[in-house]
């Protein structure tokens, strides 16, 4: 199932709403990936209106990121340690800093942010839950 990586610019909840239940539920009932294209919402970083294309192409990790991030920090994953989640077009390189931040964000600051992995760090849930991390290029 190809899906925005943010669905908020089309007037639709975010993924942090209980509106999108009934979907994550179908997805892992029906043992469907949800392929998030990088760029559907319109929302891709950009630093100026003139800046070279070749600007937007590099920042498509960053993009990415972005998008695991609302994801990630949603419950979603948590909530649905069956479903399947593959990122497009933004490489994987991004990830261990991802992952790293992600430890620290949460060592820092989950007791005022409400966020409960457990007993493990973010990092080792993605792991021990096999969230996946995919990502897709027209090269691969």
């Amino acid at each position: 199932m190809t899906f925005t990586e943010n669905p908020v610019p089309f007037g639709q909840p975010s993924f942090h709403d209980e509106y999108w239940n009934p979907f994550w539920e179908a997805l892992v009932d029906c043992e469907t990936v949800l392929s998030i294209h990088l760029g559907s919402s319109g929302q891709l970083v950009i630093t100026a209106p003139d800046a070279p294309m070749d600007v937007m192409i590099q920042m498509q990790p960053m993009n990415v990121s972005t998008a695991a991030s609302d994801l990630f920090w949603s419950t979603v994953p948590r909530r649905y340690p069956d479903l399947r989640i593959a990122l497009s077009e933004g490489g994987t390189g991004w990830v261990p800093y991802f992952m790293d931040r992600a430890d620290k964000t949460y060592d820092m600051h989950h007791l005022w942010t409400g966020q409960d992995f457990g007993d493990l760090k973010p990092s080792e849930f993605s792991v021990a839950t096999s969230l996946p991390v995919s990502s897709l290029t027209l090269s691969e």
